[in-house]
């Protein structure tokens, strides 16, 4: 028994750099952590932001715009977009609407900087004035009229 106390007593010199170590590591882990919270909490805010969608036209020298859906960063996805539009009343008997832009390359990308940079709070749709004439005027009128009124918008 006296050789296995007088052998942890040996051990007493390595104890202290191990101490020593530990607290180290420890001030370091706690470091990251809160580097770590700190990021994860900026990437909620940023995925809960509202990110407007415009169809935009400008063709013959004027420039058409309507603000057609406010969507969270977290729940922007093609699809998405594609069914706020899908609900815009159309002209005539056309039973879905029509858009070239938003199956090019450039549209994905957009919608790519949009659901990735914090700082990009806007979603742009390039139409031309035919695309743009098969939605309702009038509810495209109302519906970006209702939206850009943001004291009409819950909470």
């Amino acid at each position: 028994m006296e050789g296995i106390v007088e052998f942890l007593g040996s051990l007493g010199w390595i104890a202290d750099p191990i101490g020593i170590f530990g607290a180290i590591f420890a001030t370091i882990a706690a470091t990251y952590s809160f580097k770590t919270r700190k990021a994860l909490k900026k990437q909620e805010e940023s995925q809960k932001a509202i990110i407007e969608v415009f169809l935009e036209s400008a063709e013959s020298g004027r420039t058409r715009q309507y603000e057609v859906c406010n969507i969270r960063r977290a729940d922007l996805t093609r699809s998405e977009v594609n069914g706020y539009l899908g609900t815009i009343p159309r002209e005539g008997d056309s039973p879905a609407y029509r858009i070239a832009y938003m199956i090019t390359p450039a549209y994905f990308k957009e919608l790519e900087k949009v659901q990735t940079d914090a700082d990009v709070k806007r979603l742009t749709i390039r139409c031309t004035e035919a695309e743009l004439d098969q939605f309702d005027q009038r509810a495209l009128e109302e519906l970006s009229a209702a939206l850009s009124d943001r004291t009409s918008l819950p909470d």
